[in-house]
């Protein structure tokens, strides 16, 4: 099941959601394309269930 859902909110409110809940938001994903609007998202992702990790070296 995909949810997808566009809202009016700012950047910087996303980054501020992020940085608040980040168990509850885990994810942030700036744009960083130039030029047309259009061609710009962010995407943050919330309510995470199971989780895929890599552990690191050692």
């Amino acid at each position: 099941m995909t949810l997808r859902r566009s809202v009016d909110i700012t950047p910087q409110q996303l980054l501020a959601l992020h940085a608040a809940n980040p168990r509850r938001y885990p994810a942030l994903l700036e744009s960083a394309a130039a030029g047309d609007p259009l061609g710009r998202f962010d995407i943050l992702f919330a309510f995470p269930g199971a989780r895929l990790t890599l552990p690191g070296p050692g």
